[in-house]
Formats: C-alpha cells, sequence, structure tokens
C-alpha cells in the first residue's frame, strides 16, 4: 500500500472518530436538557398551551420504541408517556 492511501485512511479514521464524538456529545446534551425540563414543574394539559408561555413537552418512551434508536419521533411503536412542564413564574 502506498502512502497516499494510508494518508487517506487515516484521515477517514480521525473523521470519523470524530463525528461519533459529536454524536455523543449531542445526545448528552440531549440528555441533560430532557432531565432539565423534567425537573421544571409539571401542569396539566389544558394550562400547556396558554399564548405567550413556554411549555416544554416530554416523551418518556418504551425501551422497546423504534424512536430510541433511530431518532425520529416518526417511527415511535409505543404508548410514550407524555408530560407537560413549565419555569415557575
Amino acid at each position: 500500500m502506498n502512502r497516499n492511501h494510508k494518508t487517506i485512511r487515516r484521515a477517514k479514521a480521525r473523521a470519523a472518530a470524530k463525528a461519533a464524538r459529536e454524536k455523543a456529545q449531542a445526545l448528552d446534551a440531549g440528555q441533560r436538557l430532557a432531565a432539565w425540563a423534567k425537573s421544571l414543574p409539571e401542569i396539566p394539559i389544558g394550562d400547556a398551551f396558554t399564548p405567550g408561555k413556554v411549555t416544554h413537552v416530554c416523551f418518556s418512551h418504551d425501551d422497546h420504541c423504534r424512536t430510541l434508536q433511530t431518532g425520529n419521533g416518526a417511527d415511535c411503536n409505543c404508548s410514550p408517556d407524555i408530560s407537560y412542564h413549565r419555569d415557575s413564574e
């Protein structure tokens, strides 16, 4: 194998490692955001759509749900628990 092929393989490996790190960091940030939103006071669904207020909606999918593998809500094949949270005023 010539030197150019080794350089290309190393560059591809570095790019793949970087992409994996960024994906893990994004997942970690998403988990932190979800934990924070769930720590806010829960509100009833009737109060969730008040104009001028920000409501955080949390979906808790079952362990077997395809959404957890794909990251796409359209792939959901379970009945997730849904809760609504709002910053305290």
